[in-house]
């Protein structure tokens, strides 16, 4: 004896099947004596299958994209916690330079001010601030070249901050 299968079964089994679903893949599924294709367009016509289908794909799609909308996120976070972390290294940097400071220290705070003030130009981008440009054109997140070039710096001035 096969055993039949119910409505809701055969329906949940067509959502599974994603955008390219059919009732003939259905039926192949539980096979021929389980269900017939009849059943299946009968049911799916009651049970309005096509627009619960699109429903449901929609609803896929929306969970996936603030999936990725919540991991960019995190990664923007993390980016600028990176670049404020190195910008406070290079400012603690610039504090120990100035309280030293002599001829030849001069350039050294310079670029140290310079850098940590460009790496703070670069956070208030990113947290959506106001910039010097009137547009930005996608440049909203840290290129990998740049990030580890912050990692490498901020690893550098971290052994030197509690000093």
């Amino acid at each position: 004896m096969v055993d039949k299968i119910s409505e809701q079964e055969a329906r949940l089994a067509y959502l599974a099947l994603g955008p390219h679903r059919t009732l003939a893949k259905v039926a192949e599924q539980f096979g021929a004596r389980s269900v017939s294709i009849r059943w299946l367009e009968h049911w799916s016509k009651e049970g309005e299958w096509q627009r619960r289908a699109a429903e449901h794909d929609e609803q896929l799609a929306k969970r996936a994209e603030r999936r990725i909308m919540t991991q960019q996120t995190n990664e923007r976070v993390q980016t600028i916690r990176l670049m404020r972390d190195t910008a406070d290294a290079l400012l603690r940097r610039l504090a120990d330079v100035a309280a030293r400071v002599g001829a030849e220290k001069g350039a050294d705070a310079k670029g140290l001010a310079d850098a940590a003030t460009a790496l703070l130009k670069h956070v208030e981008l990113l947290e959506g601030g106001a910039t010097e440009r009137a547009e930005i054109n996608g440049a909203s997140r840290l290129p990998d070249d740049d990030r580890a070039l912050l990692e490498r710096i901020n690893a550098k001035l971290g052994g030197q901050r509690d000093n």
